[in-house]
């Protein structure tokens, strides 16, 4: 009978902390959120690319007949693997002005999928 040992390994105190990337939660809802940075994203699970958007949620606040407009300040990541969200990815490569950054968008779950509205 072999015994398996468990090894234990101390994590390196020296190395500063790395954040995990937090994603966009879409509902039925619609949400106001500004994009801060679009890529393509290629990997094994995604040989051809898939658009990778960092969004950050809008804050929306009311004084009297004046609307103030303040994006949070965790970025959110959402990757766009469907047709249904955005554009498919050769849209997304032949678009020389869209998406941009700094642009509020509002984006909510439609029946078949994804939808994304310039605010």
């Amino acid at each position: 009978m072999t015994r398996r040992k468990n090894e234990f390994v101390k994590p390196d105190a020296s190395k500063p902390l790395e954040t995990r990337a937090k994603y966009l939660k879409v509902t039925d809802e619609m949400q106001l959120v500004t994009i801060d940075k679009v890529e393509k994203i290629v990997n094994v699970d995604n040989p051809k690319g898939i658009p990778s958007f960092t969004v950050r949620k809008v804050i929306t606040k009311r004084d009297g007949d004046e609307w103030e407009y303040t994006p949070e300040q965790e970025e959110l990541v959402k990757e766009s693997k469907s047709t249904s969200s955005w554009y498919v990815l050769t849209d997304f490569e032949k678009a020389s002005s869209w998406p941009k950054s700094g642009i509020y968008y509002w984006v909510w779950l439609a029946s078949d999928g994804i939808r994304w509205e310039e605010a």
